[in-house]
């Protein structure tokens, strides 16, 4: 008797097969256009209030560098780049600007914007593209809807924040997903670029340094000495660069002590940067409690080692809250609030809720459907509520911000400064800026 061959999918779970179920996720084709559809409005609505203007710390960060960079010598040119801005390394960012200028011959500002959002989008895509390996598109809608919303509004219009923050998540998650994956037998391109990862996210901020012990723990529990021992060589090549050829003095440093003392802040604070994704305290603390009891679940259930590029870099984002309230646990628990920092939970929650799809699909765990049914139910709502809401609430202020006049920077004197000596070297027209710094 012949048999039948083989589908390629057999091998996959099988989808509940209910009226609940098919109401809730689309086919994969009607989820991919779904997708394209918003991600093409949203984009449109990036570029459109993508301005060409500096805020807050694009004074120090990307035009002083400039004014400053146009009058060195090589080795100082080296130096600059390197060099410190408060407790980072922001080389990565610096280059991005240096290397609009030289295209253009300005500093250029929507630059900028536009090559963070691209990077953040290629995130994105990691995910989506990762999650539809495992599951026929359920995953789809929700991931588009919680990586492209308005939650980061500051990121949409402060250009250096936009490309550092955007940069360190990508290369947190490649330098995890590749060096937690990649075995020794497999070709070594994919180790090569979680190690060229990691010398990047150091190099985009003070936190990039976190993504070593995540991935030596790894290593660690799962006996891979031998990368364990890479990772030493290259954490001393790191140390050799940023303490003697490259050393800088922080202008900020944060205080251990103080934040020790402050033990309901500091809680607090870690709470409110894993679950923000809402503009509202109490339901982003809610989502950070969540957040670690879902990771608890998962220490239980071996997921670090099932699912470790997800584990691991849900981990790296709980590890990033906690070094932000300590340095910023002065500012208070509601800093961690931040929109600035909603791209770290939404890498974090992005990777709770695929590694925890991938663990109800499994055929080992023989989930109900209806369990299924009703995670994909609360995966929905949390993602398109949290879009809606920051559609809501962060629009108007994204499109207000992009057309200002007038000098946003603490000290005003010295941002005035910087623009006339920009000005005066043809590296910015700061001229309606500098007209109206009193406003």
């Amino acid at each position: 008797m012949d048999e039948s061959p083989v589908s390629p999918t057999a091998t996959r779970p099988p989808q509940p097969n209910t009226d609940l179920m098919n109401a809730i996720a689309a086919p994969p084709r009607t989820s991919s256009l779904i997708a394209i559809c918003y991600t093409l409005m949203w984009a449109s609505f990036v570029v459109i209030n993508a301005a060409n203007m500096p805020l807050m710390d694009d004074y120090d960060a990307v035009l002083q560098f400039l004014n400053e960079f146009t009058d060195a010598d090589a080795w100082g040119r080296a130096q600059l780049l390197m060099a410190s801005h408060n407790e980072h390394r922001i080389a990565t960012t610096r280059g991005a600007a240096l290397v609009g200028y030289l295209f253009s011959g300005t500093a250029n500002f929507t630059w900028l914007i536009l090559v963070g959002t691209a990077l953040w989008m290629m995130l994105a895509w990691c995910f989506i593209r990762d999650a539809a390996r495992y599951v026929q598109g359920e995953l789809t809608v929700p991931l588009v809807a919680l990586f492209l919303n308005l939650r980061y509004a500051t990121l949409m219009n402060w250009a250096m924040a936009g490309v550092q923050h955007y940069m360190q998540a990508l290369f947190g998650f490649l330098s995890i997903a590749c060096l937690c994956t990649a075995d020794d037998e497999r070709p070594p391109w994919k180790a090569w670029i979680g190690y060229a990862a990691i010398y990047l996210s150091v190099f985009t901020s003070g936190a990039g340094i976190l993504v070593v012990p995540v991935i030596a723990l790894h290593c660690l529990l799962a006996g891979n000495y031998r990368r364990l021992a890479i990772i030493g060589v290259h954490t001393a090549t790191i140390l050799l660069l940023t303490t003697f050829v490259f050393a800088t003095e922080s202008t900020r440093t944060a205080n251990l002590t103080r934040a020790l003392s402050s033990p309901l802040v500091l809680a607090e604070f870690t709470l409110n940067f894993c679950g923000n994704l809402m503009p509202a305290r109490l339901p982003c603390e809610m989502l950070g409690i969540t957040a670690f009891v879902l990771m608890a679940y998962g220490v239980l259930h071996q997921f670090h080692r099932r699912y470790p590029e997800y584990f691991y870099t849900a981990l790296l984002q709980i590890l990033i809250g906690l070094a932000a309230a300590v340095a910023r646990v002065d500012l208070g628990a509601q800093y961690g609030l931040e929109s600035k920092y909603s791209v770290y939970a939404i890498v974090l929650w992005a990777a709770l809720l695929t590694m925890f799809w991938r663990h109800l699909r499994d055929p080992a765990t023989q989930t109900a459907p209806r369990l299924q049914q009703a995670v994909l139910v609360a995966t929905y709502a949390l993602t398109l509520i949290a879009c809606g809401c920051s559609w809501a609430y962060n629009r108007t202020s994204i499109e207000n911000l992009a057309r200002v006049h007038w000098i946003v920077h603490p000290n005003v004197a010295h941002a005035r400064d910087i623009l006339h000596t920009s000005s005066a070297k043809g590296i910015y027209d700061g001229s309606r800026y500098i007209s109206n710094a009193t406003q």
